[in-house]
């Protein structure tokens, strides 16, 4: 097996920024689009997310324009294969 840079993210399904997304619901529900975007690339990678099949969203029902972002199933498995993933290739726990 051939040692790879910790910071190389090319054996992982998605980005890195796609993965740091998808760790923000290991410790919650749903989110709105404010607690997860900073820039307007994040809202472009939520958006991309979402018709990939990794994010859903709902109407928040505290705000009549907030929009509720929850993982999926298919959100939790690839945040699986990546934490599989990061053990194997890099031997660190993620």
């Amino acid at each position: 097996m051939t040692t790879r840079d910790s910071n190389s993210w090319d054996v992982f399904p998605v980005s890195k920024r796609h993965y740091i997304i998808l760790t923000r619901f290991e410790s919650n529900q749903s989110l709105l689009t404010s607690e997860l975007t900073r820039t307007k690339q994040d809202t472009h990678i939520l958006r991309q997310m979402q018709k990939s099949g990794m994010l859903a969203t709902s109407q928040d029902p505290d705000s009549i324009n907030g929009v509720l972002w929850s993982i999926t199933d298919y959100g939790r498995e690839t945040l699986k294969e990546m934490k599989n993933l990061a053990m194997r290739f890099h031997g660190v726990k993620i």
